[in-house]
């Protein structure tokens, strides 16, 4: 459900009708979440009781669907690494440094705060890339699997930024794109070779 979330606030747009879409938020009916897990709408709405009675979730009835907050959403996308630092960080806290000038450790630590930086810089301009899908090609976001960061850092080392953009606008434009196709990647690596080579 977090994966299905979004992750910035945008639109949805649902029989012609645009829907407001908050970060944290999902919209999709109790019938498409028993496709996408295989469940029955009962089991659905069981599992959603569940969830809201833990305060995880909070859902609301809309015409024709159903939009989902994930409660603490950003507390579920924070850095693994970066709470294990701080975890580690405490009981360090009172011992002394055996070598504060330690040049090797300081040349290690450049490099991994170079790495990170550069991490952070990718995941940012991620973040612009679906913002811009959220803003200009909403109607893509029906198709079931989006691109995940992983996938897109592999898009733009062999395609550039105008690219891109045209493929997955052209598959926007594809009245039936969300009927057919199951995952954005795989649907733009084949557009992309046929009309890139």
């Amino acid at each position: 459900m977090i994966l299905e979330a979004n992750h910035a606030d945008g639109t949805v747009n649902i029989g012609m009708q645009l829907i407001e879409c908050k970060r944290g938020q999902s919209i999709r009916s109790l019938q498409g979440w028993s496709k996408r897990w295989g469940v029955s709408k009962s089991t659905v709405r069981s599992f959603f009781d569940l969830l809201k009675n833990d305060s995880m979730l909070r859902t609301e009835n809309i015409t024709v669907t159903t939009r989902i907050t994930i409660l603490n959403y950003d507390d579920y996308q924070t850095l693994p690494h970066a709470t294990q630092t701080q975890r580690k960080r405490k009981p360090n806290a009172t011992q002394t440094q055996a070598d504060p000038n330690n040049n090797d450790n300081n040349d290690n630590n450049e490099k991994k705060n170079t790495y990170i930086s550069e991490k952070s810089e990718k995941e940012k301009e991620f973040d612009r890339f679906n913002e811009w899908i959220d803003k200009n090609i909403p109607y893509l976001r029906k198709i079931r699997d989006q691109i995940t960061l992983d996938e897109y850092k592999r898009l733009t080392e062999k395609y550039n930024g105008e690219q891109i953009r045209k493929i997955l606008t052209d598959m926007s434009n594809y009245k039936d794109s969300p009927k057919r196709y199951v995952s954005v990647n795989l649907t733009f690596q084949n557009w992309a070779k046929k009309e890139y080579g």
